[in-house]
This record gives structure tokens, C-alpha cells and sequence, in this order.
């Protein structure tokens, strides 16, 4: 993709949640998945249930508010 091409999408993208992106990425770099920390971040305050273990180990070190599903 060249640098025109580039600047004209970033001139289109509109972060909606722009501070929920941005946790999300400190929480990447932290060692979760994005998309996990994307979701995780947009449950806000209610409870993110999982059957993913390292999800749930990982999210457990950063205080996040996730719990397992019985199987």
C-alpha cells in the first residue's frame, strides 16, 4: 500500500471508542490478544465469562473482571 493510499484511509477512520482502543492495546502489550482485550474492554463493567484458560490467567494479572464458564 503506498503512503497516498494510506494517508487517505487514515483520513477516513473514526475511532467511536477511542479510549476503549487504547486500553485494549495496553492490555495487548501486556499479553492478552487484541481481540480479547477489545472485547474485554467493551464489557465494561459487567462480568466477561470464558472457557480460555489463558484468557483467563492473563486477565487475571491485570485485575481484569473475567470468570470460567462450567462446563
Amino acid at each position: 500500500m503506498g503512503a497516498s493510499t494510506q494517508t487517505a484511509l487514515s483520513e477516513r477512520i473514526e475511532l467511536v471508542e477511542a479510549e476503549c482502543v487504547r486500553i485494549a492495546l495496553q492490555h495487548h502489550r501486556a499479553g492478552l490478544a487484541f481481540a480479547d482485550a477489545l472485547h474485554l474492554m467493551q464489557a465494561e463493567d459487567t462480568t466477561f465469562l470464558t472457557m480460555d484458560r489463558k484468557l483467563l490467567r492473563r486477565s487475571a494479572k491485570l485485575g481484569l473482571n473475567v470468570e470460567t464458564v462450567s462446563r
